[in-house]
């Protein structure tokens, strides 16, 4: 049987949103059309005014006013209470953040460039396609 074993999250950063009720143009920009609002008549929950979809389990799930979406490392969406993301994030200072997309920014014009244009994308990231491939390591 396998054994418990104690593990530390790492210090990844994430997108998140908080979701007022009232905000809906500003959350579907971030979700895009994996944002619905309205209650569900299949849920038993009449405090939910919203729902993500969550790629990665093929599901909707509830979002109450009050609680933030996350954008996953995976681009997957999940709600996450006030408290609980207070507890397990901490805000980017907002130049750390400017910095982060700079540089993703900056890796990206470099593997574009390195691929001589030739470059793809799917779950695992961006990689070179074309002549470039054999030469060019995906990241």
């Amino acid at each position: 049987m396998p054994e418990i074993v104690e593990r530390t999250k790492r210090p990844i950063k994430v997108r998140t949103r908080e979701w007022t009720g009232l905000n809906v143009q500003e959350m579907r920009e971030f979700c895009g059309e994996a944002f619905r609002v309205g209650y569900q008549p299949s849920s038993h929950e009449p405090a939910e005014t919203a729902e993500v979809f969550d790629e990665l389990h093929n599901s909707w799930i509830n979002v109450y006013p009050g609680q933030h979406v996350v954008r996953g490392v995976r681009g997957e969406f999940y709600p996450i209470d006030a408290a609980v993301l207070e507890e397990t994030y901490e805000p980017l200072d907002p130049a750390d953040a400017l910095l982060a997309a700079s540089e993703r920014e900056g890796a990206h014009a470099r593997l574009l460039a390195a691929c001589d244009g030739n470059l793809t994308g799917d779950d695992d990231g961006p990689s070179c396609s074309g002549p470039a491939a054999e030469t060019v390591p995906n990241t």
